[in-house]
């Protein structure tokens, strides 16, 4: 598999660079743009195609844009080079289902992107993380009580109450009893109803690293005994910190334009044109 893999990726590459070495040998260097500061906006239909289907409405697509752009921007102001994290973003791909759209880029993407040129989430105009999620449990949670840091207080729980209506809001997940220590119970929960804390006989461990570890939908859960196994019921998809990108949706379809879909999400924030 790892060698098929290194085959992919090396094929992938000879023929994303070989115009470029084409432009270089015939044209000279001035006319190569890969020798030219690259600019992260060139590269965002690519990440939008890897976050979000290309069917959704136009305001939810630009609401992702804008989202993707804030993210990059954010992790630029911490010190890192585009290339390390395209070098991330790109790795990541290959574990995800929907690697193959980075060949198909649709027209949707590059709408999105072009129509957002710039444009950035702050926070007291400095860049900030700007979580996303599939479908929250009816509200979003508190950046401060996830993080357990008063510098993501900005990340404000709001009302996403449409999620409740999303196709896979509700899942249940059986998981064999043995798996578990003698003693499961939930510690601790945020305002929200996710879970912070779980204790495991005398181990603690935290909701969000649970749910990861058992491939559980989401932390907002609750535990039943069902037979020889433990039946996990959890209330709708990721960690809810953040844009509900179901609720997006839906605010979309209602009229909503993608700024004020984001303003609604990120209440502490303020939209902003920066040269990407």
């Amino acid at each position: 598999m790892r060698t098929r893999l290194s085959i992919f990726l090396s094929s992938f590459f000879i023929l994303l660079f070989f115009p470029f070495l084409c432009t270089f040998v015939f044209h000279g260097a001035q006319a190569c743009t890969l020798l030219q500061p690259a600019k992260a906006e060139k590269f965002l239909p690519y990440l939008l195609s890897l976050q979000i289907d290309d069917n959704k409405s136009s305001e939810a697509l630009k609401t992702q844009a804008v989202i993707a752009r804030s993210n990059l921007n954010y992790q630029q102001s911490q010190g890192k080079s585009l290339l390390e994290i395209l070098k991330t973003q790109f790795s990541d791909i290959l574990s995800s289902p929907s690697w193959y759209r980075i060949f198909f880029i649709s027209d949707s993407y590059q709408n999105a992107t072009k129509s957002t040129s710039g444009q950035i989430l702050t926070f007291e105009n400095t860049p900030c993380l700007t979580p996303y999620h599939e479908v929250s449990c009816g509200k979003t949670r508190s950046g401060e009580e996830v993080f357990h840091n008063s510098a993501f207080s900005y990340l404000k729980s709001v009302d996403s109450s449409q999620d409740l209506e999303a196709p896979n809001y509700f899942t249940t997940q059986d998981i064999a009893s043995q798996q578990f220590p003698s003693s499961l119970e939930i510690q601790k929960t945020d305002s929200s109803g996710y879970v912070l804390t779980l204790n495991a006989d005398d181990t603690t461990f935290s909701g969000e690293y649970f749910r990861h570890e058992f491939g559980l939908a989401s932390s907002c859960f609750s535990i039943q005994k069902n037979g020889d196994n433990l039946r996990f019921l959890c209330k709708g998809q990721g960690h809810g910190v953040g844009l509900s990108q179901y609720g997006a949706e839906i605010m979309a379809e209602d009229g909503s334009t993608y700024d004020e879909i984001l303003l609604w999400y990120f209440p502490s924030l303020m939209l902003t044109t920066t040269d990407f």
